[in-house]
C-alpha cells in the first residue's frame, strides 16, 4: 500500500454512532516526514441519522467537526487520545470520549414517558494497524460517567481505496460489543416505564452491533476537504427483543467540509 493510504488509514478512525463525524481529515498526500509537527483542522457537517427506538423520529444534526493533532495528543470529534506508539503503520492509545449511544423520550412519540439515556464518557485505549491488506481498528473502553458503569469493546476492518491523488474511499465492517450494564442502560426497561407502554420489564444480556459503513474523502486543495460517510449498524436479538425498540437496524449518512489551519 502507498505510503500516503497507509497514514490516511490510520488517520480514519471508527465512526461514532452520535454522528459520523468521527470520519478524521485524511492528512495532504506527502510523507509523514513532511506533515507538519501539529496540525488544525476546522469544519461543519451534517448528518442524517435514523435510530432503532419505537416511534423515535428521524434527526437531522449539525455537527462541528474539529481535529488537533500533534506528536504525543488527538482530538477529533468526540474523543481526546494521548498516544503510547504511533509509526507509519500503528497507533496505540489511551482516550476519554463519548459513548456515541443516547435516548432523548422527547424524539419518541411513543416513549415520552420513559427516562432519558445520556450519552456517556467513556475511558479507554485504542490500537490501530495498517498495512497493504487494509486496516484494524480495535477498542476498549469504560463508562466513567457513572451512567451505566458498563464497557464495550469494538473491532473494525477497512481497505482503503486510493480513486485518484485527491479521493480515498473505504469500505468497512465493524462489531461493537456491550456488556449487560451498558446495554441495560440503553435498552432496559424498568417496570415503572413499561406501564407507560403495556409491555413488561426488560433487561438485555451482553450485546452486540454489528454492520457497514463506506466513508468518502476528496481533497478539493491543500486546505479544503470534503467528507461523507454511510453506515448501516444491526442489533442483535437481544437489543431487539427490549420494548424500547421497533427496528432491528439503524442507518446514518453524514456529509462535511473542512479547512486545514495548519
Amino acid at each position: 500500500m502507498h505510503r500516503k493510504l497507509i497514514i490516511a488509514a490510520l488517520a480514519t478512525p471508527f465512526i461514532s454512532t452520535a454522528a459520523l463525524a468521527g470520519i478524521e481529515i485524511v492528512p495532504d498526500p506527502a510523507s509523514k516526514a513532511a506533515q507538519p509537527q501539529s496540525s488544525l483542522s476546522v469544519g461543519v457537517g451534517v448528518a442524517h441519522s435514523a435510530k432503532a427506538y419505537l416511534g423515535y423520529d428521524e434527526r437531522q444534526s449539525v455537527i462541528p467537526m474539529i481535529e488537533y493533532n500533534n506528536a504525543h495528543i488527538y482530538f477529533k470529534g468526540f474523543e481526546l487520545g494521548y498516544k503510547l506508539l504511533e509509526d507509519q503503520q500503528r497507533r496505540w492509545s489511551v482516550f476519554i470520549g463519548a459513548s456515541g449511544e443516547e435516548f432523548d423520550a422527547s424524539k419518541s412519540r411513543k416513549l415520552r414517558a420513559f427516562d432519558d439515556r445520556d450519552m456517556s464518557a467513556m475511558l479507554g485505549t485504542r490500537y490501530r494497524h495498517a498495512s497493504s491488506w487494509g486496516v484494524i481498528d480495535a477498542k476498549v473502553a469504560v463508562d466513567v460517567s457513572d451512567n451505566s458503569d458498563g464497557s464495550v469493546a469494538s473491532i473494525s476492518y477497512g481497505y482503503p481505496i486510493q480513486a485518484n491523488d485527491d479521493w480515498m474511499i473505504m469500505p468497512r465492517g465493524f462489531v461493537k460489543m456491550m456488556d449487560s450494564d451498558y446495554a441495560n442502560y440503553y435498552y432496559g426497561v424498568s417496570e415503572e416505564e413499561a406501564r407507560t407502554i403495556g409491555a413488561t420489564a426488560y433487561q438485555p444480556g451482553s450485546s452486540i452491533k454489528y454492520g457497514v459503513e463506506l466513508i468518502s474523502s476528496y481533497q478539493l486543495n491543500q486546505d479544503w476537504q470534503i467528507n461523507a460517510g454511510a453506515r448501516l449498524q444491526m442489533l442483535d436479538s437481544d437489543l431487539r427483543d427490549s420494548p424500547m425498540v421497533s427496528d432491528d437496524n439503524e442507518v446514518t449518512f453524514f456529509t462535511g467540509v473542512t479547512y486545514r489551519f495548519w
